[in-house]
């Protein structure tokens, strides 16, 4: 297991607790293989570069 497992896995157990969202052992695997793909697209988004034109998206507001 890599320290990245480790953090996962902490972050998940903090989450779920917090929330109190039981999670079954059953799952747990899939929690974190779902929050590691998480974690590499936010990683391909942050790497791309924006421009001055490039603006913020407008607030939807009903």
């Amino acid at each position: 297991m890599t320290r990245d497992d480790e953090m996962l896995g902490g972050y998940a157990a903090a989450a779920a607790a917090l929330l109190d969202l039981p999670v079954p052992t059953e799952r747990w695997q899939g929690v974190l293989e779902h929050l590691a793909l998480a974690r590499r697209l936010a990683g391909v988004v942050a790497e791309h570069p924006l421009g001055e034109a490039d603006e913020a998206a407008p607030v939807f507001r009903p």
